[in-house]
């Protein structure tokens, strides 16, 4: 059996303020109070983070749930809405977990007080391959590779590959697709899988397009990230076009859900419309 990266999945916290500048009561000028001006954010003092769901893990689901929650005068949560989900479970498990959170509370000129406050909870998936069956023969065939592999160490993987031709070895340029993927370089992974004439497409392309939304998930310039999300719906687009598979799907709906937050209607009624259609046919609902 081939030697695998093993796949982690962690739910990455992330507190963020509410948008608003000023302080700006409810109309009956009393709390629950925005954070801003006189009033200071309530800060995380305990509180597990939200788990993976079975069918989330499965699917390799990704991205963020946001919330607005209300913080009492002791710290507690005792409000959840749900502003952004995710399906599979992972928004009723984002919603469970922050009702336990505890929380020095915000205050207005040193007193305690209940204020409304946006948590985003952001799930991501720690793991840089699909790892298809002509890439896992590969590793199989190939030890010192795979060694490299599996102890991601990625650079020297790629200087092994750079001795063999990629025109007349098309296996290897599918492991130099995985392995530049895995280095988020992905205009020049994308490049080797339109060269790429191998025994089946589908897998370099299939690659492409999750590395690219595992990359757009992991940058904070929005420059890049869009780029990113451009190149895996353009590699998702042809993988699906070989083949109807479900994780394809889900990667391509996720692609869509996360472009859409960098435009505006029509474009993103549009792209939302794609992924929930995908989403069922994939057998997952939102």
């Amino acid at each position: 059996m081939p030697a695998t990266v093993r796949t982690c999945f962690a739910a990455l916290l992330f507190l963020l303020a509410s948008a608003s500048v000023a302080q700006t009561p409810p109309p009956d000028g009393g709390p629950p109070y925005r954070v801003g001006g006189d009033v200071t954010r309530p800060q995380k003092t305990s509180g597990s983070a939200p788990a993976y769901t079975a069918e989330a893990r499965e699917a390799k689901i990704m991205g963020v749930v946001i919330l607005q929650a209300v913080i009492d005068e002791q710290g507690n949560v005792t409000e959840v809405e749900v502003l952004k989900g995710l399906p599979t479970g992972l928004e009723e498990s984002a919603v469970k977990a922050v009702k336990s959170w505890k929380f020095d509370p915000a205050t207005l000129h040193g007193k305690p007080v209940a204020v409304y406050y946006t948590l985003t909870v952001n799930f991501s998936i720690e793991t840089d391959f699909i790892f298809g069956p002509l890439f896992s023969r590969f590793l199989e065939e190939n030890s010192d590779f795979r060694d490299l592999v599996g102890a991601k160490r990625f650079g020297p993987a790629l200087d092994l590959l750079d001795g063999r031709k990629a025109d007349s070895d098309p296996e290897a340029r599918l492991a130099r697709i995985y392995i530049l993927s895995a280095l988020r370089r992905i205009d020049e992974a994308w490049a080797e899988a339109r060269a790429y004439e191998g025994a089946d497409p589908f897998e370099a392309f299939n690659q492409i397009a999750f590395a690219a939304l595992n990359a757009a998930a992991g940058t904070r310039d929005e420059k890049a990230g869009a780029g990113f999300l451009d190149i895996g719906l353009e590699a998702s687009d042809e993988a699906l076009a070989i083949r109807d598979d479900k994780q394809a799907m889900i990667t391509r709906s996720q692609l869509l859900r996360r472009k859409a937050e960098l435009v505006t209607d029509p474009q993103r009624a549009a792209l939302l419309q794609e992924a929930g259609e995908l989403e069922k046919r994939s057998g997952i609902s939102q």
